[in-house]
């Protein structure tokens, strides 16, 4: 997650947050991505959250849909740009100060974003805060831990 500097941190309620998710041919996998969204509640509850495909063949609007309630901007290229534009597709739509990268096939741990933000020193010297990251088969079973172990 990186900072334009203008917030000192993502909010209380996310405000100042621009979770943007890149997808292609991963909707199996985004319904998930968005599910683990949904349950940070409160933490994110105000924070803006564009899906940007890059023209996949396996219909990501229709997940979104199912999570209308969350308010997440759908954005769909009208050919196949590849992985780096779409990736900055996604930042350039950001509109908030603090922005993550969430991809589409990713899901976040419990209490993500009140961890980050309880974190998040609160200076304007701080332009980047980075989570814990754990690598996980289809079935959800872990293969990687943070330290690098396999399991």
């Amino acid at each position: 997650m990186f900072s334009t500097r203008e917030a000192r941190d993502i909010g209380p309620r996310g405000e100042h947050l621009s979770i943007v998710i890149p997808t292609y041919n991963c909707a199996s996998f985004l319904r998930d991505t968005l599910r683990s969204l949904e349950a940070q509640g409160n933490a994110i509850s105000d924070a803006e959250i564009i899906v940007v495909d890059d023209c996949s063949a396996d219909e990501p609007e229709s997940v979104v849909a199912e999570f209308r309630h969350l308010r997440v901007a759908f954005v769909r290229h009208e050919r196949n740009v590849g992985p780096c534009e779409n990736f900055r597709a996604c930042v350039l739509r950001a509109a908030r100060p603090w922005v993550q990268l969430l991809h589409g096939d990713d899901v976040l741990l419990p209490q993500a974003y009140s961890r980050l933000r309880a974190a998040q020193p609160g200076d304007a010297e701080t332009f980047a805060v980075f989570g814990r990251t754990v690598f996980i088969h289809e079935d959800g079973s872990e293969f990687i831990d943070a330290a690098g172990n396999a399991v």
